[in-house]
C-alpha cells in the first residue's frame, strides 16, 4: 500500500509546525530578552530555520504533487528542497563572518529550474515516498550543494577564530549527515532484501522495490524530519 500523501502531508506539517516554535522561542520570544551577544545570532538562527522549513516545503509540495498529478508543483518542490543548502550556508556565513559566495546560489538555483522546466518528470507514489524519474541532474546539482555547505563548515571548524564557531561547524555537518546517514541504513538494508535471499520477507515490497536512484532523495527528505531534535540541540549549543 502507498502512503506516500499522508506520509508528505504530515512531515511537512510537523516540521512547518517546529519551526514555527524555534522562530518564536530562538527569535521573536527569545530576541527581546537575550544580551547583545546572543542578540547578534540572530541572523543565524532565521536561516537556520529557513533552511529546515525548505524541507517541510518540499514535503508539502509532494502531497500537492501526488494529490494533483502535476509536474509543474512536484519539480517547484525539487527546487524548494535546493533552497535548504542556500539558507543553510547563509546561516554559516552570518554566525561565522566568512563569504561562501551565497548570493550566487540564487542564480544556480535559477538555473536548475530552467532545466527541469525543458523536460517531463514523471513521479509515481511508493510505500512512505516518492519515486522520482528523470531526476538525476537534480540529484547531482543538490548534492554539489551539499557537499558545498559541508566543506564550508569544515572550512570554519577548522580556521574560525572563536572556539564557539568551530563548534558550531563541527555540529553543522554532524547535523545534515545524520539523517543522510538514516537513510542510508535504510537504502543498505533494502538493497540487503532485494538482492539476497531475504527477499522472501519484503513486508509488501516495502524494501524489494526500492531504486537508489529515484527513491533516495524522496527517503531522505521524509527522514530528515528526524532532524527537529538534533536542531534545538544544535541551537542551545551555539546560545
Amino acid at each position: 500500500m502507498c502512503y506516500s500523501k499522508e506520509v508528505s502531508l504530515l512531515a511537512g506539517a510537523a516540521i512547518s509546525g517546529f519551526s514555527a516554535w524555534s522562530w518564536w522561542f530562538y527569535v521573536k520570544n527569545k530576541g527581546k530578552q537575550i544580551s547583545a551577544t546572543l542578540q547578534a545570532k540572530i541572523p543565524y538562527f532565521k536561516n537556520a530555520i529557513l533552511a529546515y522549513l525548505c524541507i517541510a516545503g518540499h514535503q508539502l509540495f509532494e502531497y500537492l504533487a501526488i494529490l494533483t498529478g502535476s509536474q509543474f508543483i512536484y519539480k517547484t518542490g525539487l527546487i524548494v528542497s535546493m533552497t535548504f543548502n542556500y539558507f543553510a550556508l547563509r546561516s554559516l556565513e552570518k554566525i561565522s563572518k566568512f563569504n561562501f559566495g551565497s548570493k550566487l546560489i540564487p542564480l544556480y538555483l535559477l538555473a536548475n529550474w530552467l532545466e527541469m522546466l525543458r523536460r517531463p518528470m514523471d513521479f509515481t507514489n511508493q510505500h512512505f515516498y516518492v519515486r522520482g524519474y528523470a531526476h538525476l541532474p537534480w540529484g547531482i546539482a543538490w548534492l554539489f550543494l551539499w557537499f558545498y555547505f559541508i566543506s564550508a563548515s569544515l572550512f570554519v571548524a577548522y580556521h574560525s577564530k572563536s572556539p564557539q564557531n568551530k563548534k558550531t561547524g563541527v555540529l553543522s555537518v554532524l547535523l545534515i549527515n545524520a539523517t543522510f546517514i538514516l537513510s542510508a541504513i535504510y537504502a543498505y538494508l533494502a538493497t540487503i532484501f532485494k538482492f539476497n535471499w531475504l527477499n522472501t520477507g519484503c513486508l509488501n515490497d516495502l524494501f524489494c522495490s526500492f531504486d537508489l536512484i529515484n527513491d533516495f532523495a524522496s527517503i531522505w527528505c521524509v527522514i530528515a524530519s528526524l532532524q527537529a531534535p538534533f536542531l534545538i540541540i544544535l541551537f542551545n549549543l551555539t546560545r
